[in-house]
């Protein structure tokens, strides 16, 4: 009996390392999400496959596991979406924060990463009683984190010069306006 269920084992961890190697959820340096288990494949084995987490920990999951957890494959993602939001003075003379949107708006259409420009945009989402809430949606054809982080330090260092060029400031919540 001790035997049969040992067997058992085994035979779910062969399963789920055939089903990963057939059907192919993930491979060996994607990123992934596997229930609370979220890191690096670095190694799919016959019983168990290896995941590093963001805390450099190592995680070995049994693949018999596999075959029913829903995976979440950051590594094929078509697109990345990013949604910042730029908080404006109140105060803002709203010629300036429309010219200023439709600006940041080219910048977004015009990277050379920008896919979907029908769906990206930077519009005012919001005013609130001390800023105008600028947001923007955009989603880049970017395969890794390191470029994605360069083209936001690009855009967001362009947006700051944009706000300048047009006297706006950005909105800061250590002091209150008053009327």
């Amino acid at each position: 009996l001790a035997l049969a269920l040992a067997a058992q084992d085994t035979i779910s961890n062969i399963f789920g390392a055939t089903t990963v190697l057939l059907d192919r959820p993930f491979q060996v340096g994607d990123w992934v999400a596997i229930g609370s288990v979220e890191g690096e494949v670095i190694e799919i084995g016959l019983r168990t496959t290896l995941i590093r987490t963001s805390l450099d920990t190592i995680i070995t999951m049994p693949n018999a596991n596999l075959t029913n957890t829903p995976v979440e494959n950051w590594g094929k993602r078509r697109f990345r979406r990013w949604q910042p939001i730029f908080k404006l003075d109140i105060n803002s003379d709203p010629t300036m924060v429309s010219t200023f949107c439709e600006e940041v708006d080219l910048l977004i259409k015009g990277h050379e990463k920008t896919m979907k420009e029908e769906d990206s945009y930077a519009r005012v989402s919001a005013l609130g009683p001390d800023a105008i809430d600028v947001g923007c949606n955009i989603y880049w054809n970017i395969g890794s984190g390191k470029i994605e982080r360069e083209a936001r330090d690009d855009f967001l260092l362009k947006v700051m010069e944009l706000a300048k060029s047009h006297e706006l400031k950005f909105h800061d919540n250590r002091r209150r306006h008053s009327s």
